[in-house]
């Protein structure tokens, strides 16, 4: 009984928004409905985000605000350097030698 007194006054308040209106005090309603509409929505994204997530997973609650992803995009850039900078050694080090190699030991004419 009381489910359906509560769902006739929430179908009455939803007929009374969708009646045709007129004035710019209306236009003004409508904006704030929909910007509320849209901030509910962000805080539903960031409660699923940083709270719903991260309990499910097991991990810390607010990733955003966590220092240790910063730290561990530098610690990869800075590994990745130093991979490249020991290519580049490697690379070094064998090119004199195919140099050598393909003119047979001979020196190249000059």
């Amino acid at each position: 009984m009381y489910y359906s007194a509560v769902k006739l006054v929430v179908l009455k308040s939803a007929v009374n928004r969708t009646k045709l209106r007129k004035g710019k005090g209306v236009i003004l309603i409508n904006a704030l409905e929909m910007i509320e509409f849209a901030l509910f929505g962000l805080v539903a994204l960031v409660g699923i985000t940083q709270l719903v997530i991260p309990l499910w997973r097991g991990t810390p609650m607010f990733p955003l605000l966590r220092r240790e992803r910063k730290l561990e995009s530098e610690l990869e850039k800075a590994r990745q350097a130093q991979v490249e900078e020991n290519l580049d050694r490697r690379i070094d080090e064998v090119r004199p030698a195919r140099r050598r190699s393909s003119t047979g030991g001979r020196r190249p004419p000059q």
